[in-house]
């Protein structure tokens, strides 16, 4: 990401050169330089020509830290980056003797039919040079010409061939020619630092406090937010349920079941409680409660929990479900291997998918009934405030917070990690985003954000939706402000 960011800087300077003609800007890069060529030609459409080397391959997509950021690669391969570059003009030089051996026959030809949806197929081009990992004089000659036809309008690949030079010292081509940085210079320990206070400077400063500076937060954080989580709230269409069997709780009905999304294929243990036989259309209200060690934990001595009797006295109907990790699901959690290189590169966080679950949950809810509501329960209420970030439509929110304590980074990474959810306001965009739903939060820490949330709902226009104590709120608590 901060690679990416000094690009695009780059491109800044360049393009504000007096000699520079902004409209003839392009980027080229080797291996580690190629993947950075690629990325920024995706999100940068001022590079007008680009030529990554030897790097865009559906077997390898980067070997370094800083080719691989968290979250980078979901749902997604370096071929897409670079058909991304579609339809300006985008030259896959690649060798005989890497992983990028295959690029002809198989990457080249994935990018080309993007470039021919456009018709601009003349407008992407392959090479291969028949040598080891490099950016030698055969690849950059390549470049050249490529270049020279895009840019300058030239065909003649002979003119564009390299001379013999004297190179220049190194000292003379190096910012630092004594090796020594600036004494004001960050080091290495600082500049986490740094980025993060200027991210608490940057949060601090887009505080909402109106209906307009609250609407500019979520059209600034609302993407950030959504895509740190890398959720999606399904129609409720798009769900699936398979009905288990069914037993008799003293007045109440219980069913086994097990949810999904029709496209996914992943199952979701569930729990039903209510006086009906069966889940069905037609009812009027239900809460989805979340309890950390899934379902099952809604039943004690066999008799659902107090705040699920609750809810049922009140007229709701209760799913409880086995979030990703917990109860029959923990078993899928164990299989994952986080040790293995840049996991998180390419495979969403445990707590990502339990959020993901909620929001499944949520969606076959409203295919049964008109309101929905959350109750989150110990360590599983911030999964249930963060999944109101981005979910649509829910009546209310119940959240024991647990006393986490929101201004501890080692707490997120050890409770509840999410790559790149802190930078994009954490708890506090989830509010804005969920803002006017009514949500109660309890068992508070004092380093919760309060003030935050209070001033969110205030530049919302409805105050009196949201409710904060330090104390546990009681079952019958939880109910009445579900009920209102």
């Amino acid at each position: 990401g901060l690679q990416l960011w000094n690009s695009i800087r780059a491109l800044d300077m360049l393009a504000a050169l007096p000699d520079v003609d902004a409209r003839r800007l392009a980027c080229t890069g080797a291996s580690g330089g190629g993947t950075q060529t690629f990325l920024l030609a995706a999100v940068d459409e001022r590079v007008r020509v680009a030529a990554p080397v030897n790097m865009i391959s559906s077997r390898m997509q980067g070997g370094c830290l800083c080719e691989n950021a968290p979250g980078l690669r979901l749902d997604c391969t370096n071929v897409e980056f670079g058909a991304m570059m579609a339809p300006r003009p985008l030259l896959l030089v690649s060798a005989t003797g890497d992983w990028t051996s295959d690029t002809p026959q198989r990457e080249f030809p994935a990018i080309q039919s993007i470039y021919r949806l456009y018709g601009a197929e003349d407008r992407v081009a392959s090479v291969q040079v028949d040598a080891p990992h490099n950016y030698n004089q055969a690849s950059r000659e390549a470049v050249y010409a490529w270049f020279g036809r895009w840019l300058l309008g030239s065909h003649g690949a002979e003119q564009l061939r390299e001379r013999p030079i004297v190179p220049a010292p190194t000292t003379s081509m190096l910012v630092f020619p004594d090796r020594r940085l600036p004494p004001q210079a960050a080091t290495r320990d600082q500049v986490p630092m740094l980025l993060k206070a200027e991210a608490r400077e940057q949060l601090s400063a887009l505080r909402p406090h109106n209906a307009a500076s609250l609407e500019a937060y979520r059209l600034l954080f609302g993407p950030a937010y959504r895509l740190a989580l890398s959720v999606r709230e399904p129609l409720a269409a798009e769900t699936t349920a398979s009905v288990d069997e069914a037993s008799q709780l003293g007045a109440w009905r219980m069913q086994r079941l097990a949810l999904g999304r029709t496209a996914s294929g992943e199952r979701i243990p569930g729990l039903f409680f209510g006086t009906s036989p069966a889940p069905t259309s037609g009812l009027s209200k239900a809460a989805l409660v979340v309890h950390p060690a899934g379902k099952d934990a809604l039943v004690k001595d066999g008799q659902p929990l107090p705040v699920v009797r609750e809810l049922l006295a009140r007229g709701f109907a209760v799913l409880g479900i086995d979030c990703f990790g917990t109860g029959e699901s923990a078993a899928l959690a164990a299989e994952r291997d986080k040790s293995l290189p840049h996991f998180l590169c390419y495979n969403r966080s445990d707590a990502c998918l339990r959020i993901q679950d909620i929001l499944t949950a949520s969606a076959y809810l409203r295919s049964l009934v008109e309101s929905v509501s959350l109750v989150g329960l110990e360590q599983a209420g911030l999964w249930c405030l963060l999944a109101a970030g981005v979910s649509q439509g829910l009546a209310g929110v119940v959240a024991d917070t647990a006393r986490f304590d929101c201004e501890d980074d080692q707490a997120w990474v050890r409770d509840i990690y999410i790559p790149h959810l802190r930078r994009a306001g954490d708890v506090r965009t989830a509010a804005a985003l969920a803002a006017p739903v009514p949500i109660a939060l309890h068992n508070l820490s004092c380093t919760f954000p309060s003030d935050w949330l209070r001033t969110i709902y205030l530049a919302a226009g409805f105050p009196e939706a949201l409710h904060l104590q330090g104390e546990t709120m009681r079952p019958d608590e939880i109910a009445a402000w579900l009920a209102r």
